[in-house]
């Protein structure tokens, strides 16, 4: 499974990580949680989570790869 980043430090913001969900939709995470013992993954709102990382990306979200 392929996770995404937003690269958020680059912004000053705290960085997240985003996947397509095993329920459909897409979960996130702060990378700095993701390191954890329990990591534990979010699912977005309602208005979001039928969609796939492919959409988010293609509607403008600036998500790469995580390498």
């Amino acid at each position: 499974m392929t996770i995404y980043t937003d690269n958020g430090a680059k912004r000053g913001l705290l960085t997240r990580y985003f996947r397509d969900g095993a329920r459909g939709g897409v979960e996130w995470i702060y990378a700095v949680d993701h390191a954890g013992p329990a990591p534990r993954w979010y699912c977005f709102l309602a208005g979001d989570i039928r969609q796939s990382v492919a959409a988010h990306i293609a509607s403008g979200a600036e998500w790469e790869p995580l390498q």
